[in-house]
């Protein structure tokens, strides 16, 4: 095993489990405090409308809602009329 390699994964892995909080640091919040590194809501008023429109999405709660289902339902249509010829996956026993 290259140590360098090995590094490189763990070090990874250690950032992606303290990004999605399933690790923590002891005593870390004596460090920093990751609610200052926030955007506050006036900024996200502001800027919500237009980068809504820059990524072509609806800043409507209710029209974004109902954009994401559509998105979502095409997807698990096309994964699911994609499965007949999937040969990488195969139900057995139910």
């Amino acid at each position: 095993m290259q140590r360098r390699h090995f590094e490189v994964c763990l070090f990874t892995q250690i950032m992606w489990d303290l990004k999605s909080g399933d690790a923590a640091i002891e005593g870390s919040a004596e460090f920093a405090d990751y609610r200052q590194e926030l955007v506050s809501w006036d900024e996200y008023a502001q800027s919500a409308g237009p980068y809504c429109e820059q990524v072509s999405l609806p800043s409507n709660p209710a029209a974004f809602t109902a954009h994401a289902r559509t998105w979502l339902d095409s997807i698990a249509r096309r994964t699911d009329e994609s499965f007949p010829g999937n040969e990488g996956l195969r139900i057995e026993k139910g």
